[in-house]
């Protein structure tokens, strides 16, 4: 199986958790949606003229509706992913959320579906890590784009400032021994070095790159049995893993994992420090 069809498989399993979960995503990453909003340049009020955003890999829609919601009736957002699941998750949630200036279509980020030219500001929050060609894909939002618009992307920072990842890839690490993995393979953390997401824009032609760390913190009312129960069901990499522990080591592994986690939360919940990488650029 090619990595590109790989990734696609893994993330349709994952679309039912994704869906599942949609309210505890949006408290544990939702402080990323404006400040990533703010790089693409997006407008600050409703604007009073048509205006159009794409979200590339957008999965649910999470960053798209609250987009969509915040910019009126002008305004349509373009919601996109590869996985159909994802899609038709996103759909069902501007049903129940009544937006209806947002627009969702399944489609490869390397190749839209879309004019040259067409949006005003292009977005895509935590996708391109998992691109199998991201240069193609940062291509590709510039060709869609307006001359002037911005496209921005928002990725992990590094692994050490994460703990809403490493609490328990950490102790992970120890039942499951990997080699290390290719840094330019899909995952997480491919772009959290300082550079490496900001040289591939370049590459792609965008103009007036920008690079910045986004610090914040994650404060939701989350047990670290929800915590242990999001984690798991939405990360394809920790369920097959999950699946090939005996049920006694599976026991064992979420105490070990608890005990690790505990600085980070209280019984009013929890309480990660957090940080992002928020790379942008224009097209000339």
């Amino acid at each position: 199986m090619s990595d590109s069809n790989q990734v696609f498989s893994n993330w349709s399993e994952s679309a039912n958790a994704w869906n599942k979960h949609r309210d505890a995503r949006r408290l544990l990453a939702g402080a990323t949606i404006a400040p990533l909003n703010r790089e693409a340049a997006t407008p600050e009020t409703p604007p009073s003229i048509a205006y159009n955003v794409l979200e590339v890999a957008a999965g649910t829609g999470d960053a798209s509706l609250d987009l969509a919601a915040e910019l009126g009736a002008h305004a349509t957002v373009w919601s996109t992913d590869l996985v159909p699941a994802m899609v038709e998750g996103g759909r069902r949630a501007a049903v129940e959320r009544g937006i209806t200036n947002v627009r969702f279509q399944d489609c490869r980020a390397k190749d839209m579906p879309f004019e040259s030219g067409f949006f005003d500001a292009v977005v895509c929050r935590f996708g391109i890590m998992f691109f199998g060609d991201p240069l193609a894909g940062v291509r590709e939002a510039l060709r869609v784009l307006k001359p002037g618009g911005r496209v921005a992307y928002c990725v992990w920072g590094l692994y050490a400032t994460n703990p809403y990842h490493h609490v328990l890839t950490d102790v992970l690490n120890r039942y499951v021994p990997a080699p290390p993995g290719d840094p330019d393979a899909p995952g997480a953390f491919r772009f959290a070095p300082p550079g490496k997401l900001k040289a591939i824009l370049i590459d792609a032609g965008a103009k007036d790159v920008r690079e910045r760390v986004f610090p914040f913190r994650v404060e939701a009312p989350l047990s670290f049995d929800q915590f242990f129960e999001i984690r798991t069901e939405m990360s394809d990499s920790l369920r097959d893993k999950l699946r090939r522990m005996p049920a006694a080591e599976r026991m064992s592994f979420k105490e070990d994992v608890r005990k690790n986690a505990a600085p980070y939360f209280t019984p009013e919940g929890c309480r990660l420090p957090a940080e992002v990488v928020l790379v942008s650029g224009s097209r000339g």
